[in-house]
């Protein structure tokens, strides 16, 4: 591949700690909520839009170069393309995470001081998908232009694994990204957060180097590990490098309940956040967000959840990735969940698991 290119590195939010704030956030007058189909209640914004703790897992970074409804239909073979079998070139490193928190007026590369939410609410849902559904759904209005159901070991396919050169998670993230640690079994991708010999390792991985595509639909099903202060982040990243934008479908700690999802748009780096409690992080769910003219909508089992409504949607190419991290007792997020003494334990197990059934994209049909 040629020159470095961006990625997303773990960050750590006071949100995704699953169990401080529940608001719904808007950082622009521009972005504003509104309820999806299945949603009981919807946080009231801060009046500024902004948020204590506000460094979530968003800020782009250099990449290595180189459920669905249980009545889902089958989409036919034709309308799936393979993610590639030509095998990713390890001949790059990342750069090291920084923190970033902007506010309006400031820039995207500083640190701003941020305010206090107000009114803490958020959505609660609950559901799941049959275990035995390893197939991208059908949805009304959309039809299936690229998926991956995680059949082939990543070395045989185009897939960028996050750990050549040794880059760290960063963020409050202990320890380093392993390319080991993103692979495939039996129809699954497994991307592992392990505690061996004395340190802790994690992983990501990017579509980037084979996949991005503007607008749409995109959906994930997955399930999380029961571990306390295991970091995540399934997001849209820039196909051309720069940033904002950037859409973070799913975001939190594997326990739950709380799931963030977060737009970042505008040279400031002006944010939305949404907040959906999920009760069962451990089942298989499906995770999703819809990229519309003036609207991002996030679903839930297929099922939208909440819309924003922003005159600045994104209209680039974007790229899918997934990270994860153990979080440091004694690093840049202590203040919210990590794990115990920084070491497993009756609540952080050495080994966790994050796994991914299939993650599809969807064009306008």
């Amino acid at each position: 591949m040629s020159g470095p290119r961006r990625i997303r590195v773990p960050l750590v939010s006071a949100a995704t700690m699953g169990l401080l704030l529940l608001v719904n956030v808007s950082s622009a007058v521009s972005g504003t909520g509104s309820l999806g189909t299945v949603s009981p209640q919807l946080a009231v914004p801060a009046a500024d839009g902004r948020y204590d703790g506000s460094a979530d897992m968003s800020q782009g970074r250099q990449r290595p170069a180189p459920d669905s409804p249980s009545t889902a239909v089958t989409p036919s073979a034709s309308t799936v393309a393979s993610s590639g079998s030509a095998s990713l070139s390890a001949s790059a490193a990342a750069a090291s995470a920084v923190k970033v928190t902007a506010a309006a007026g400031t820039s995207a590369m500083a640190t701003a001081k941020t305010t206090k939410a107000s009114a803490p609410k958020s959505t609660t849902l609950s559901g799941g998908n049959p275990a035995n559904a390893t197939t991208p759904p059908a949805y009304s209005g959309y039809a299936v232009d690229w998926s991956d159901n995680f059949t082939t070991p990543l070395d045989q396919t185009k897939w960028a694994r996050y750990g050549y050169g040794g880059q760290a998670p960063g963020q409050g993230g202990m320890g380093l990204y392993q390319q080991a640690n993103a692979f495939t079994s039996n129809g699954l991708l497994t991307l592992r957060t392990q505690y061996q010999n004395g340190a802790w390792s994690s992983a990501g991985m990017s579509s980037g180097d084979f996949y991005s595509a503007a607008g749409g639909r995109w959906e994930v099903r997955a399930k999380f590990p029961v571990a306390k202060g295991i970091g995540y982040v399934f997001l849209l990243f820039p196909a051309d490098g720069t940033w904002p934008p950037e859409i973070d479908m799913a975001e939190g700690r594997v326990n739950g309940p709380q799931v963030m999802s977060t737009y970042h748009w505008g040279s400031a780096n002006s944010t939305d956040s949404q907040y959906l409690n999920n009760t069962t992080m451990s089942g298989w769910h499906t995770y999703g967000v819809i990229i519309g003219t003036s609207t991002i909508t996030y679903t839930f089992d297929g099922k939208p959840w909440v819309t924003i409504n922003n005159s600045q949607v994104t209209t680039k190419k974007l790229w899918i990735g997934f990270q994860c991290a153990a979080m440091d007792p004694n690093g840049s997020a202590k203040q919210y969940e990590t794990v115990d003494g920084g070491v497993p334990g009756p609540l952080t197990p050495a080994v966790s698991d994050i796994q991914i059934d299939w993650v599809a994209h969807y064009a306008t049909a």
